[in-house]
């Protein structure tokens, strides 16, 4: 699993998917949060815990069929 910002979401996939790995879970965070306070950026992790959950304790296949090709990640914060 992949944690990034949003102005790097397109540019996340189409890496994963040229090194082959196509169906990396991809967790997109709103940007910039190097500005934001340590309230805000629990926030931010509290909504995006779902996904990151998800992708770290499903099946790989499971894994796999909800990331495998897409053009974006899968969903900004949660599933």
């Amino acid at each position: 699993m992949s944690v990034i910002t949003v102005p790097f979401g397109f540019k996340a996939r189409a890496e994963v998917t040229a090194l082959g790995v196509p169906t990396l879970a991809i967790q997109v965070l709103p940007h910039p949060i190097g500005q934001i306070s340590d309230e805000e950026m629990r926030a931010l992790t509290d909504e995006a815990y779902d996904e990151v959950l998800f992708a770290l304790t499903s099946p790989a296949a499971v894994v796999a069929a909800a990331y495998d090709k897409s053009v974006a990640p899968r969903s900004d914060y949660s599933r």
